[in-house]
């Protein structure tokens, strides 16, 4: 039980971590705010929650495990150790969907994990664009479902490995794969080892499930149909190649914000012959 009120400025000047956006998120305040009311005295459940979070960190757990939800495109997405962690790289693949003409269009994501993209597209697009989200894991599948129904999402959720139990076609698809390889995998940092492996290993050369998913999704795009991926920043050049070798148009690489090679994106044409 707390035996001495805390305010806002008694943490801030304490030997915490991460106490700024620890208090963004359990007081709902942006930075300004937080900073213009430090006077403010914290509840016993915030001062007890505080304190957890704590605890957590000193246990070596990731900040957003520990806080229990991250913010993805201006949306707080709950995140525990089913899922990946939503990184800010990943805004530009929902960027970039966003420009297209998106009216009555049918998009899948495939391997959706929280559900921040598919959720974040879903929130942002006002042209009845329908979104299916699918997954392998039916722990990460009921974390998306939680939090498009927090947010007020409304999409297709689909237990599926890759294409397994997907029917119809799209005009786009989006993925953000495992892309470590098995070397890399093993040089990853401590607190990158509490995400779910499936999410980031992808296999012996990094790349196998991209090889998977551009062979498989010419079933099941439509014409015109565009492809998504996130990358790894060394990834540019083999997965763009893949596309092509497979007979996908208008490829093109797109960087981040550090000027890392981030985003490839293809056209699947009906008469596109592949090699």
């Amino acid at each position: 039980m707390q035996t001495n009120s805390k305010t806002i400025k008694d943490l801030l000047e304490a030997d915490y971590q991460y106490t700024e956006i620890i208090l963004q998120y359990l007081l709902d305040m942006t930075r300004s705010q937080i900073f213009l009311n430090q006077n403010l005295e914290l509840s016993d459940d915030v001062w007890n929650r505080f304190l957890d979070i704590q605890r957590d960190l000193k246990d070596g757990r990731p900040l957003q495990y520990a806080i229990g939800k991250w913010n993805f495109y201006g949306y707080d997405f709950i995140v525990n150790e089913n899922v990946l962690i939503p990184r800010p790289e990943t805004e530009l693949l929902v960027e970039e969907i966003l420009k297209e003409e998106l009216k009555d269009k049918k998009l899948l994501d495939i391997g959706t994990g929280s559900g921040a993209i598919a959720v974040s597209l879903d929130l942002e697009n006002k042209d009845n664009l329908q979104v299916s989200a699918c997954d392998i894991s039916k722990e990460a599948l009921e974390v998306a479902r939680v939090n498009a129904e927090k947010l007020g999402a409304h999409l297709d959720f689909i237990h599926s490995d890759l294409f397994e139990n997907i029917e119809g076609r799209f005009d786009i698809i989006v993925s953000n794969p495992p892309y470590i390889s098995e070397e890399d995998y093993d040089k990853l940092d401590e607190l990158l080892y509490h995400e779910p492996k499936t999410a980031l290993y992808g296999g012996i050369k990094g790349y196998e499930i991209y090889e998977k998913i551009i062979d498989q999704a010419k079933s099941y795009l439509k014409d015109q149909a565009s492809i998504y991926f996130e990358i790894g920043y060394d990834q540019g050049k083999v997965i763009s190649d893949l596309l092509r070798e497979n007979g996908y148009h208008d490829v093109k690489i797109l960087q981040d914000y550090g000027e890392k090679d981030r985003i490839v994106t293809g056209k699947w044409l009906k008469d596109s012959i592949t090699s």
